[in-house]
């Protein structure tokens, strides 16, 4: 069904949103809505996991430097995921399952 997405004063018949409510959610959109749930409050939580662990830092740390520490962890946690994606598909057994 195609949708139209022009505005109403150059021929379009209709709001791209009032066409997505029509639609009816399929299990591909909740996992990616759960995934984004749970991965946004990992990082939350860990983000605040690494703040109240600030007081135990031997080091006299100020401003940027304090910034650069705690968003070091959360990039190399980045780095890391991104990372296991291709390490994973190169290492996996071929019997797994999986193209």
């Amino acid at each position: 069904m195609p949708v139209e997405t022009g505005t109403s004063g150059q021929g379009g018949d209709g709001n791209i949103l009032d066409a997505l409510d029509q639609h009816v959610p399929t299990s591909f959109y909740w996992s990616l809505t759960i995934l984004a749930t749970v991965g946004g409050f990992l990082f939350g939580y860990d983000t605040s996991n690494i703040g109240s662990a600030l007081n135990f830092v031997p080091y006299d740390l100020h401003g940027f430097a304090m910034g650069y520490l705690v968003a070091g962890a959360s990039l190399g946690a980045a780095a890391g995921a991104l990372a296991a994606g291709p390490l994973t598909d190169r290492l996996r057994p071929a019997t797994a399952g999986a193209p």
